[in-house]
């Protein structure tokens, strides 16, 4: 995991509304000091190459010391080993900082920031698969039956359910969340990973997702169950998975005729 990582795992926790600068305080902290140090180093630069006619200009004449600092650390920085020197330092600082933030990220507990979220989308999503009839398959659909505003929170909510699954993926594997051993980030969201992927029989409709969070029971958690996964062949994969979407959609659209929307 490097900083690029860690960045890309914030703006997913900021985009599905966790509230970063209170659930990962001391991660905040120190990525503001590596920030700062970054700023000192860029100001320190601009100051060093400052040229010499306007180095007094933006002094306060006043100050003697700061005058004198001011002209010695300009007369410093145009020796190029000291420069160099300079910059190497403000390096070492910078990478120790940054270091600083990945090793508090990983300190964070994930599932315990992620609950309260995880715990409202999995409310919603249950209740608009409760609540919207099987079969309906848009925004359009939604409208004609007075469900469009629901249906419009669950493409959302949708979205930040895989958002979320994504997350967990990739912290397990980076080992983030340590578990005994490797899991998907499904597995860590509901009780029966098998029903909740033939429900969803390979799509990410939105009520397919509904249907599927329903069928898994949602629960964010830690597997405590051996991993044992069946590896079929791609032959095998394929023509389970094509059969059981195939099942499916025509379930929605036999449902979707008896609902009057087709």
């Amino acid at each position: 995991m490097d900083i690029y990582d860690v960045q890309d795992h914030i703006a997913t926790l900021e985009k599905i509304g966790v509230d970063t600068a209170k659930s990962l305080a001391e991660m905040k902290a120190a990525e503001q000091r590596q920030h700062r140090i970054t700023q000192i180093h860029r100001k320190a630069k601009e100051s060093g190459s400052q040229g010499q006619q306007a180095l007094f200009a933006s002094l306060d004449l006043d100050d003697t010391d700061a005058v004198i600092a001011a002209v010695d650390r300009v007369a410093f920085m145009q020796n190029k080993e000291h420069a160099k020197n300079v910059d190497r330092l403000y390096e070492i600082a910078s990478d120790r900082a940054e270091g600083d933030v990945i090793r508090a990220f990983k300190r964070s507990d994930f599932l315990r920031i992620l609950r309260p979220v995880f715990d409202k989308l999995a409310a919603r999503i249950t209740k608009a698969a409760e609540t919207i009839p099987y079969g309906v398959m848009s925004i359009g659909d939604a409208a004609r039956l007075k469900h469009a505003d629901m249906y419009g929170q669950l493409e959302e909510d949708a979205q930040h359910w895989e958002d979320i699954e994504s997350l967990l993926g990739k912290l397990v594997r980076e080992g983030v969340i340590r578990l005994e051993d490797k899991y998907y980030g499904i597995e860590l969201m509901v009780e029966d990973s098998t029903a909740y992927r033939e429900t969803l029989a390979s799509s990410s409709a939105p009520m397919r997702i509904a249907r599927a969070v329903v069928a898994g029971r949602p629960n964010l958690h830690k597997p405590i169950e051996p991993h044992i996964e069946h590896h079929a062949t791609y032959g095998q994969a394929r023509d389970s998975d094509g059969w059981k979407a195939y099942e499916a959609t025509a379930a929605e659209n036999a449902a979707r005729t008896a609902l009057g929307l087709v």
